[in-house]
């Protein structure tokens, strides 16, 4: 059955904001609904009878809605993302959906864990409380939705103009615009992968649109080195600004991914360059911070 309407919850934020606006420009004649706190409260049982109402087997849902890892990666933060993964369980399970698209995380294989090579295979070891809820939320939802119609998407950092400045690409550009110093935890020769947000957004798009069912990791199979950020961003016309490299607080950890699946699942799909993601991000943040716009 052909999707008619797609449902985002938690479509404030970054990623929700950034869909909405793809969804605008290339999904013509199907209607983009959101929905977010404080209109709606997804850990609370009494709002899911409006959110519930839009469910139906020709409306794709996407799950963003979280308490993000910067609020506090606690009991806390753990048990209200549960109470809203349960809410979305008993809704979908009650009322049937098209599609139910859960964004997870690549922090299920444990952030603090080096792995050779992570595939969808890989064992999952959650080192924080954020990590083992978004496992948790997996295995919650295959029990509740058909498993025909679940897709658990795991990215890894995403990173973009309408970023939060956290460390990492969106940080270090925001930073490079404001002139403020950047912090270089250690050496920065790390290695991680990073996707960005257009490129996320679209491949959300493309599994919506697509048979595909079960877990994907949203990467290139492409790991960068925070060294190697910071010389895309001293590209940039605004140039790097002042270090303050600081002595490493934990172990050093390595990402790689083998995105096999997502070659096969996706075989036309490019991502962006990192030096060209940064350029993007630098442009749309300049804009944002302009007194002008």
């Amino acid at each position: 059955m052909a999707i008619k309407k797609i449902l985002i919850l938690g479509h404030s934020g970054f990623i929700g904001q950034a869909m909405m606006s793809d969804l605008a420009a290339n999904a013509p004649g199907v209607e983009a609904v959101g929905l977010s706190y404080p209109d709606v409260d997804f850990s609370k049982r009494e709002d899911w009878d409006k959110v519930a109402a839009h469910f139906n087997e020709e409306t794709a849902v996407v799950f963003l809605a979280a308490v993000k890892r910067q609020v506090g990666d606690n009991r806390e933060s753990f048990a209200r993302n549960m109470d809203m993964i349960y809410h979305l369980a008993e809704a979908v399970e009650n009322n049937p959906v098209g599609k139910l698209v859960f964004y997870s995380s690549t922090a299920v294989y444990g952030e603090d864990v080096q792995h050779p090579d992570i595939t969808e295979e890989t064992g999952v070891q959650p080192t924080s409380f954020y990590g083992l809820c978004k496992f948790t939320a997996e295995r919650v939802l295959l029990k509740a939705c058909d498993p025909k119609r679940l897709v658990c998407l795991r990215p890894p950092t995403a990173y973009g103009g309408g970023d939060l400045p956290q460390y990492g690409p969106s940080g270090f550009t925001h930073k490079s615009v404001t002139g403020e110093t950047i912090v270089l935890w250690g050496d920065g020769e790390e290695k991680r992968e990073f996707v960005y947000i257009d490129d996320l957004v679209a491949v959300t798009r493309l599994v919506i649109g697509s048979d595909f069912s079960g877990v994907l990791n949203v990467c290139a199979g492409k790991s960068y080195t925070f060294r190697d950020v910071l010389k895309c961003v001293a590209g940039l016309p605004t140039g790097l600004p002042p270090l303050d490299q600081r002595e490493r607080t934990k172990d050093k950890v390595d990402n790689y991914f083998d995105n096999t699946l997502f070659r096969e699942t996706f075989p036309d799909f490019a991502f962006t360059p990192l030096e060209e993601g940064i350029l993007k991000t630098y442009e749309a943040k300049r804009a944002a911070l302009s007194p002008t716009s």
